[in-house]
């Protein structure tokens, strides 16, 4: 057994070594500073974003409040159907059938 055959077994996997790069670098930059650019352009994202979160907030309600509608309507119905139901019981047991 000479050393040519023992190099094959000690190298990594390029793709497991990648990922470890990766994720050294992603916490690396995790810990600096943002700079002015960076938090420039978060700004702005925030502006542009601004829009959609005030659309997504209105559709959000809308739903919410057509919902409370059609529950209070099912709510309603279920109490009428059961008084319903309860009457007919009582009307059942009454006449003894």
């Amino acid at each position: 057994m000479g050393q040519a055959e023992d190099v094959g077994h000690h190298r990594e996997p390029p793709l497991a070594a990648g990922l470890v790069a990766f994720g050294i670098g992603w916490l690396v930059g995790a810990m600096l500073p943002a700079s002015r650019p960076e938090r420039q352009a978060a700004g702005r994202l925030g502006e542009l974003g601004e829009p959609v979160r005030r659309e997504v907030a209105d559709t959000a309600r809308s739903v919410a409040q057509d919902l409370k509608e059609e529950t209070a309507d099912a709510a309603r119905s279920l109490g009428e159907s059961t008084k319903e139901a309860a009457s007919a019981v009582t009307d059942a047991s009454r006449s003894g059938t």
